[in-house]
């Protein structure tokens, strides 16, 4: 009985060494698993930071680039809501209308448009938010008062969900000034002519 109780002992130390082994083997094959999995997710880690970096670094070199074209621009470049409302303007716009950028963005385009341009400006920007690009002379005012004569080419431009009005502005003041200085010159000869 001693012997059976001794050997019946010895299998069941046996079995739980057994078992406690197995146990350990398996704890240690997750850890190594683990281990494995965990330099995977760094190695993925890291190639994906620097994904990102690059990506931002291009994303960054982009935006530098366009608002550099946007700001150096000969032109006056006005970006305007579906309201009205100046969103972006650069230094060109800015200088020719003589306010800084802080006072022109978040104002309403009629405030630079001369009295005779504001009745049609509502028809014009509901033309160029359904598609249409338009090219047309209007007049502004600066603001000391002078008046401005420009020549707006503007279209629509969708960024991210939002439509907006891009507007390029060149300064034709002084060309038409010359201009009617030429026809009042033109005019006067030919009175001259008849007299």
């Amino acid at each position: 009985a001693n012997n059976i109780f001794m050997l019946s002992m010895f299998v069941i130390s046996l079995t739980l060494r057994v078992l406690s082994q197995n146990n350990m083997v398996r704890s240690l094959e997750l850890q190594y698993d683990l281990a494995q999995e965990k330099q995977k997710l760094e190695l993925y880690s890291n190639q994906l930071e620097v994904v990102v970096k690059e990506r931002t670094q291009e994303l960054q070199k982009s935006e530098q680039w366009h608002r550099s074209l946007f700001e150096n621009a000969t032109d006056g470049i006005v970006v305007l809501n579906q309201q009205g409302i100046i969103v972006d303007a650069n230094e060109k716009a800015c200088l020719m209308h003589g306010f800084s950028k802080r006072n022109l963005v978040g104002t309403h385009i009629a405030l630079l448009e001369a009295d005779h341009a504001r009745n049609i400006s509502d028809e014009r920007r509901s033309r160029i938010l359904a598609g249409n690009t338009l090219v047309y002379e209007t007049s502004h005012h600066r603001k000391d008062g002078t008046p401005l004569r420009l020549e707006i080419s503007t279209k629509s431009i969708r960024i991210g969900d939002e439509l907006l009005i891009q507007s390029f502005y060149r300064d034709i003041t002084e060309k038409r000034q010359l201009q009617d200085h030429l026809q009042q010159s033109q005019k006067m000869e030919s009175i001259g002519v008849l007299a």
